[in-house]
């Protein structure tokens, strides 16, 4: 009676372990130590595109863009590369970042610099895959005086996604002004809005956020050994100062939206006296009204060697603030060992693994009500994060394609165990491949998942996956 029960408790289990349908596509050589930031681009029904970005120096010198497309069975059908424009052969290019427009064309930024020209240009790199055409566009040209008097240049999006930001901050003269030229670009990719902020106290910007509604935060934070923050709200006629209460260190901000108002999210910690770790603490900050709302404590969320704590999506609703987090912890070395792993460049780098991770959640005052930890399998940074993210009909998945498989982060039992699935009929089964967990796309059309996974830092494979359980 008792294998009679456990053959029919197997049987009852087979739709779903089986209802799976996988299909490979066909190898294509990919350079994992060279190209970076490989993410799904430009979706369709007929064609996924990824992108990555090369940018490295030394004697085989690449700064390119490259965009290849795939057919519906996840077949390579065309590879598109643009090299970034040069003033001279001693031309130096830095990689800012790129963004996705809402009228099917990608845009990447760079830093474009030159000692012989004597001038640096933040330039505006686009594809549109209607014509599959690249053209470059000067966004902002400045006279430098040296390389390493090019001045400063950084990127970042918003939460909402239908900004982005870049800050130049030019070289600072003797006793003059700290100028911070920031840029914002629309959906369209177009720049909203572009201005120029001059400050003279004994601070300096060290990061920024871009908000919902194309606002840029400032974080400044003071010279010299003195530990302190303040926060400057800007837009293009608005430039006001947010001194934060309480003496703390802040990290990375972000910026969010609940209702019509704008709030900053930052992991901080205490400047002065003991501290649980350097993100022992959650500040929900109100803008408009320029006063703190709550600071919570993070505990567990904490790992003392953490050295960031990246969050990865935040999502407003339901009078709940949800925010998936991704550790960055230092993986110590034996002495003069080389960084191992896909994706590190060079030897005697530090090397990084992505993980733990966590979701937190708060009220909408920002008070924590709880921290869940998602069950994941630790990657090596740069090219590997610990998870990925998918918005299936309104619910988050998690795709860590190894152990714990792709699964839904309310309901854990709905899963795909691609662990047991991936060798039934894979044509590559007998190569070690190694899945690039956060590059996972949906197709609701199809019910339809696109991984990517890599072997031997040298070849990728698409693999796509039908069925995934509702």
């Amino acid at each position: 009676m008792k294998n009679k029960l456990s053959l029919l408790f197997a049987f009852l289990l087979m739709p779903v372990a089986y209802s799976q349908v996988y299909q490979w596509g066909e190898k294509f050589e990919f350079d994992a130590v060279a190209e970076m930031d490989p993410t799904f681009v430009l979706k369709d029904n007929y064609n996924t595109y990824l992108f990555t970005a090369m940018d490295f120096g030394g004697l085989m010198a690449k700064h390119q863009m490259v965009l290849r497309k795939f057919d519906q069975k996840s077949k390579l059908v065309e590879t598109f590369t643009y090299d970034f424009p040069k003033f001279d052969p001693n031309t130096l290019q830095d990689y800012l970042g790129f963004a996705e427009g809402t009228d099917g064309k990608l845009a990447v930024f760079t830093k474009t610099y030159s000692k012989k020209a004597l001038k640096c240009v933040i330039y505006k790199h686009e594809f549109d895959k209607a014509t599959s055409k690249f053209t470059s566009t000067e966004l902002l040209s400045t006279p430098i005086v040296s390389n390493s008097k090019s001045g400063d240049a950084l990127l970042q999006k918003s939460e909402s996604g239908l900004f982005t930001a870049i800050n130049y901050r030019p070289q600072k003269e003797k006793d003059g002004p700290e100028k911070n030229i920031v840029m914002v670009i629309d959906d369209k990719l177009n720049v909203s809005w572009q201005k120029e902020f001059q400050f003279t106290d004994k601070f300096f910007t060290e990061s920024f956020a871009v908000s919902p509604s194309g606002k840029v935060v400032l974080k400044r934070k003071a010279s010299g050994w003195k530990v302190s923050h303040y926060l400057v709200y800007t837009s293009a006629d608005m430039q006001d100062v947010r001194n934060i209460e309480a003496e703390v260190v802040l990290h990375q901000p972000h910026v969010i939206a609940i209702g019509s108002q704008e709030y900053v999210l930052v992991f901080n910690y205490p400047a002065k006296g003991l501290r649980s770790g350097d993100f022992g603490n959650l500040l929900l900050y109100d803008l408009h009204n320029g006063r703190t709302l709550s600071n919570s404590k993070m505990g567990e969320l904490n790992p003392g060697n953490a050295e960031d704590i990246l969050m990865r999506h935040i999502a407003v609703e339901n009078n709940e603030i949800t925010i998936f987090t991704e550790a960055k912890v230092e993986v110590k070395l034996p002495a003069g060992a080389p960084t191992p792993g896909p994706g590190e460049i060079g030897f005697m780098e530090k090397a990084y693994d992505y993980g733990p991770s966590n979701v937190v959640v708060l009220n909408i005052d920002g008070s924590l009500k709880n921290i869940g930890k998602l069950a994941v399998d630790n990657g090596r940074a740069k090219i590997f994060h610990s998870y990925g993210l998918v918005n299936i009909k309104g619910d988050y998945w998690i795709n860590t394609a190894d152990q714990n498989g792709f699964y839904k982060y309310a309901d854990s039992t709905k899963k795909v165990n691609f662990g047991y699935n991936y060798t039934d009929g894979d044509q590559y089964r007998n190569q070690s491949w190694q899945y690039i967990k956060q590059l996972v796309t949906y197709y609701p059309d199809t019910n339809k998942i696109v991984l990517v996974r890599l072997s031997n830092k040298t070849e990728m494979s698409l693999v796509s996956v039908t069925g995934i359980p509702q």
